[in-house]
């Protein structure tokens, strides 16, 4: 999973150095709430099974492109933390929009959403899972340079085995 990351996170960069001004990237750091059980199917003879309620830590990196001054396509890898022992993280697609809804002191303030798909991996032990789902969010985000937004925001995960919910602060950095 960290190599696709990596294959696209490069792919962005060589096609930015084109045409630099569309691309940006963008961090969080996150406090989760990973609910669910988890369950290995593939062993069925010797599986394990979870049922996770926890509040961790974790955070994201990724890269998008503007289509348009207020819609963008964002890949971002994802580390949801490690909850009773599993860790989990993803890689996720996005359409991420962000119109200026007013400003503050002449900084834009917008209001950001997202709708996309990611690959998440679940890692117990020495056993690997993979696990698709829906990832959706909403939250704020405040121009306080020509290149640099401020955000916080609210991200849900759904997954199969389950989900997470996470509220984040951190920057959106257009090239």
């Amino acid at each position: 999973m960290n190599r696709i990351f990596w294959i696209v996170l490069i792919t962005f960069t060589m096609i930015g150095i084109t045409n630099a001004s569309n691309f940006y990237i963008t961090g969080n750091l996150s406090n989760q709430r990973v609910a669910g059980n988890i369950s290995n199917e593939r062993d069925a003879g010797n599986s394990f099974a979870k049922n996770i309620s926890k509040v961790i830590n974790g955070g994201n990196l990724g890269v998008g492109y503007n289509i348009t001054p207020w819609a963008a396509l964002e890949t971002t890898y994802n580390y949801m933390g490690r909850a009773r022992g599993v860790n989990i993280d993803s890689i996720a697609v996005s359409l991420v929009v962000d119109p200026v809804i007013t400003t503050i002191d002449k900084m834009p303030l917008k209001v950001t959403g997202r709708l996309g798909y990611g690959r998440n991996r679940i890692v117990d032990n020495s056993t690997t899972n993979y696990d698709n789902g829906l990832t959706y969010g909403m939250g704020l985000a405040i121009t306080v340079s020509d290149n640099l937004d401020v955000i916080a925001d609210y991200t849900r995960r759904e997954m199969t085995c389950c989900s997470t919910n996470s509220i984040s602060v951190g920057f959106k950095y257009q090239f």
